[in-house]
């Protein structure tokens, strides 16, 4: 019998960058979100980004590409990288698309049984 590989879940990034959000805030973000993933057993894919709290082109893109990839979750920065919509995009993430969201300042992974609805 051959080598057994353990496959790491693939999980992809997404963040809100400031309309003048440079590149060096852009690479610290990837480098944030990489190191995170690593730390936590997951191989990040992709990272997509929005521009402002109510823009997105990104959130699309990354729902789009987790269909496609059948990525398991999704990194965040901070639950705030939602932007205005957090509670219909955490909606549509875990409950439409049943993945997991981590948040990489925070000490545990976010669940449906974690978090309230009003």
């Amino acid at each position: 019998m051959g080598d057994v590989t353990k496959l790491e879940p693939l999980v992809l990034g997404y963040a809100l960058l400031t309309p003048s959000g440079d590149e060096a805030k852009r690479i610290a973000i990837e480098a944030r979100l990489s190191a995170f993933a690593a730390r936590s057993g997951l191989m990040l894919g992709a990272i997509y980004f929005d521009g402002r709290a109510n823009a997105t082109a990104g959130f699309s893109n990354l729902l789009a590409a987790i269909t496609s990839c059948r990525a398991t979750g999704v990194v965040l920065p901070s639950l705030d990288d939602l932007g205005e919509r957090a509670d219909q995009r955490i909606a549509q993430l875990e409950d439409e698309l049943s993945v997991v969201i981590h948040v990489a300042h925070a000490v545990t992974t976010l669940t449906t049984a974690s978090r309230t609805r009003p």
